[in-house]
């Protein structure tokens, strides 16, 4: 969707016949969702579906303005719940891990049991993705548990940060991994896709991020790129980036 409002076609793009447009598979930017919605009169619905459930959450056209980011709820053949590292149930606003029910959902990884106990308890499907409710109960994915940063004992989702970093007006896309650090075990480090006609410097983001996100979460380098390494589905290939930024 980037890629489509990137071209110099797309001013003069007639989209008065389509409806509206779904995404999955990875967050859009808020920036390109509003793209969309603001200059074509268009709507941009997401969606959260997985290999193992298929299709668990659908944001209804309705709501696509009012709540873009958002994934939607569960449907109806879905039970969804977001728990804390206990297994708990997290009844705030607060993220933890995404667990699922539902006849949709997979029985097992085929000649692999140890891999499906891991998985599975009292039930559920322990998804590994993280994500959290709003007021409304709208559902909002946050990242995956194995990329969450741990700073000096805070938990930090690179998703809040990437969203941060692309409501800025020089910033194009955004991509932010954890970094070793000896004192706070983590820290905070972006990738970054610069527009070629707003240039943004290091010290530009850093000062426009400061009272957007608490401190710790604010990147301790940012790194330039022109784009990121990607699978055949789209999806950022974090761990590239993190092997990267412990080169450098």
């Amino acid at each position: 969707y980037q890629m489509i409002a990137d071209v110099p076609e797309w001013k003069e793009a007639d989209l008065s016949h389509v409806h509206f447009f779904i995404s999955g598979g990875a967050p859009i930017p808020l920036p390109v969702i509003r793209k969309y919605q603001e200059e074509k009169c268009v709507g941009f619905v997401q969606g959260y579906a997985l290999t193992e459930t298929g299709r668990l959450t659908s944001l209804d056209l309705e709501d696509s303005i009012r709540k873009a980011g958002s994934v939607g709820k569960e449907m109806f053949h879905v039970n969804l719940r977001i728990v804390d590292d206990h297994g708990r149930d997290i009844h705030t606003t607060d993220p933890g891990e995404i667990l699922v029910q539902g006849p949709n959902v997979f029985p097992g990884y085929w000649n692999k049991e140890a891999a499906t106990r891991a998985v599975f308890k009292d039930g559920w499907f322990y998804t590994g993705d993280m994500g959290r409710r709003d007021e409304d109960g709208f559902v909002y994915i946050v990242g995956r548990k194995v990329e969450m940063i741990i700073s000096s004992g805070e938990n930090i989702y690179p998703v809040e940060v990437e969203r941060a970093l692309q409501l800025l007006p020089g910033i194009k896309e955004a991509a932010v991994v954890g970094m070793p650090d000896p004192k706070r075990g983590e820290v905070v480090g972006a990738f970054v896709i610069p527009k070629k006609d707003m240039p943004m410097s290091e010290a530009d983001i850093l000062n426009a991020l400061s009272g957007k996100i608490a401190h710790y979460k604010i990147p301790k380098r940012i790194f330039f790129v022109e784009e990121f390494p990607r699978n055949q589905g789209g999806k950022i290939l974090k761990r590239i980036l993190k092997k990267r930024a412990e080169e450098i």
